[in-house]
């Protein structure tokens, strides 16, 4: 099967969703909205830094862009 190009080619690129309220999935998982995750401030703890890594580990599985070990 030949693999399906998404992008014609343009100078601006490609863009998927149009808000961050459109759902968009990758690998076959659960279409959903973009995901928000704080940002770490200067200074944070290292309890705040783990918390804000597994937010982030979660909204990367969540689209199937990296799978749960």
């Amino acid at each position: 099967m030949a693999v399906k190009q998404l992008s014609d080619g343009g100078p601006d690129g490609v863009s998927v969703g149009q808000d961050t309220s459109d759902l968009i999935s990758f690998y076959g998982v659960t279409a959903i909205a973009q995901q928000t995750v704080t940002a770490v401030a200067t200074g944070a703890t290292i309890a705040t830094v783990v918390s804000n890594l597994q937010s982030l580990s979660a909204a990367l599985e969540s689209l199937g862009l990296i799978a749960d070990s």
